[in-house]
């Protein structure tokens, strides 16, 4: 099958959507479909195999396209148009879109396409809007993909949407590679700590910077953050020397860092901010969490609702609410204490990873509702 993925996210880029849509492309190609990504002319230079390689981990290389967006108003739709017009002369028997403008031209000029969808929609309004309920009720629209129960509820009782229209995928991550995934020498003697990923508000710094005050006993490794939020945090806190930003690492190189961990930080705040600064905390599958499971480490996260959608208190992870720093403290202080719990909550957390949550997975569930062939 011809799949192609309309994506507004710049490639090569940092974001959190481009290592989805970068893996997701992946996926589909592993189950022997072919692909090619639809995305923005955002940066000049070409997204071959050596690119995908070094900055997403990509083995098993798609086809990348650049389409013109230009600088003037109304750019997003253009770029939709133009997107689903080159998907129909390039013959594509699916559209996969996270992009709203592409999967709505799309379908309306008689493409079969799929919509995923990462957050509520209350903030779409005027045309955006229209075009949202058409394609939502639109007959060339396969299945609406969201990432958690909450947005599968949010889509029947807010646009009428009947359960059998909607996947529900959450999101996934890449097995850990023992040959590419060597842990990174963080030193000797302490508990490592580790916490992978952006800085934007809600994340869970708060949680970070307060236990590492609390537990010098333990080495706290911040990987990832602009260089500005870097600077906030750490004149938040000055002297902190337990507390080590290693900065933005790429994509592809991250898994060393989970590794060499003796805990991994899933922190995050009952509102959490995306890189629009919009509230996604209701509404994420965080892919961080599905990260650390595969690291095969004890997680100490949040009891928000969508990570309790993923794993279980004292089984695949220790839970604790999150504002309640003693709670947090007191949580690592027993896994400090408690290598045998440390390595029963990683195992549990992976053979549940590696049973539902791997990338091909998750890209296996979406074929088969489209129809499609899985490799098994």
């Amino acid at each position: 099958m011809k799949i192609a993925f309309i994506s507004l996210a710049a490639f090569p880029s940092r974001s959190a959507e481009s290592i989805h849509v970068a893996k997701m492309c992946e996926a589909f190609a592993e189950h022997g479909h072919q692909v090619t990504l639809v995305a923005p002319r955002r940066t000049p230079e070409p997204v071959g195999p050596e690119l995908l390689a070094s900055h997403y981990g990509v083995r098993t290389p798609f086809r990348v396209v650049k389409l013109p967006r230009p600088a003037i108003r109304g750019a997003a739709r253009l770029f939709g148009a133009q997107a689903a017009a080159w998907c129909r002369r390039a013959g594509v028997d699916l559209v996969y879109s996270r992009d709203l403008n592409g999967a709505f031209f799309a379908a309306t000029i008689g493409m079969r396409v799929m919509f995923e969808v990462h957050n509520a929609v209350d903030r779409v309004r005027g045309v955006s809007r229209w075009m949202l309920s058409r394609l939502l009720h639109h007959p060339r629209l396969v299945r609406l993909v969201v990432i958690s129960d909450s947005l599968q509820r949010y889509f029947q009782q807010h646009h009428d949407l009947p359960a059998e229209r909607i996947l529900v995928a959450r999101e996934a991550a890449d097995a850990v590679d023992s040959a590419d995934a060597a842990p990174v020498q963080l030193g000797p003697g302490a508990l490592h700590v580790g916490y992978v990923g952006h800085l934007y508000p809600g994340k869970g710094m708060e949680v970070v910077v307060e236990l590492a005050a609390a537990c010098p006993w333990a080495v706290f490794h911040v990987v990832g953050g602009e260089e500005k939020d870097i600077r906030w945090w750490k004149e938040q806190r000055p002297g902190l020397d337990n507390l080590l930003f290693h900065g933005f690492v790429p994509h592809a190189v991250t898994a060393g860092y989970r590794q060499a961990c003796d805990v991994l930080l899933a922190p995050y705040q009952s509102r959490v901010s995306d890189s629009r600064g919009g509230d996604i905390g209701q509404w994420m599958s965080p892919m961080k969490v599905f990260e650390y499971m595969a690291s095969g480490k004890a997680i100490l996260a949040s009891n928000i609702a969508v990570v309790e959608e993923v794993v279980v208190d004292g089984e695949t992870a220790l839970l604790r609410g999150p504002e309640d720093f003693a709670g947090w403290t007191a949580a690592l202080e027993r896994l400090r204490d408690d290598p045998d719990l440390r390595a029963r909550l990683g195992e549990r957390a992976q053979a549940v990873f590696l049973r539902e949550y791997t990338w091909p997975k998750r890209a296996a569930k979406v074929l088969r509702a489209a129809g499609a062939t899985v490799a098994e």
